[in-house]
């Protein structure tokens, strides 16, 4: 949902396609690989995205690729969200991040406060994330009941994902029809 981003990626890779918009309803063209990445079916910032929508956007995205094509994302699971609520920080030269965790009902929410040195001053900025925890039990069979082949990863790049995000390969197999 970030035109920031897509316009990066646009930089980036001019020859790709980019759309900005809600899995919940994005229509996808022909395609060979659809990419997900960031927790992006676990936000709660549509109402509507629920067990059922993402069984449909999986449907789509099935329909969408050619054969061969694949499906990358990640999604949060109930083991992401801490024990009790916690208070993180990462800090740079110029900048200062705080995360406020804490989960009610299988709902992740994540305060947000960034810190970034402007000239001689300091901009703060705050936001609140909301994410709806999915087992990833759940979204394997979701992704097998559309068509999809599935792999579960451990991380991207060589990088290990943190505890409670997982990770997944999905490809539409050459003899689907």
């Amino acid at each position: 949902m970030s035109e920031a981003f897509i316009q990066m990626a646009r930089e980036r890779v001019p020859e790709a396609e980019f759309r900005v918009g809600s899995f919940v309803e994005m229509d996808l063209p022909p395609c060979t690989a659809v990419c997900a990445i960031g927790e992006v079916l676990n936000y709660a910032f549509d109402s509507r995205s629920s067990a059922a929508t993402r069984k449909l956007f999986f449907d789509r995205a099935f329909r969408a690729l050619v054969p061969g094509g694949v499906f990358l994302f990640d999604v949060a699971g109930p083991d992401r969200a801490p024990d009790r609520p916690t208070r993180t920080f990462v800090e740079g030269r110029d900048w200062t991040v705080l995360v406020e965790t804490s989960t009610r009902a299988d709902v992740l929410t994540r305060r947000i406060v960034t810190f970034r040195r402007s000239g001689l001053a300091y901009q703060r900025d705050s936001e609140i994330h909301q994410l709806h925890l999915i087992a990833p039990g759940d979204i394997e069979a979701q992704l097998r009941a559309v068509g999809f082949e599935v792999k579960r990863l451990g991380g991207y790049a060589g990088q290990v994902f943190p505890r409670g995000l997982y990770g997944f390969l999905a490809w539409r197999s050459e003899k689907a029809a």
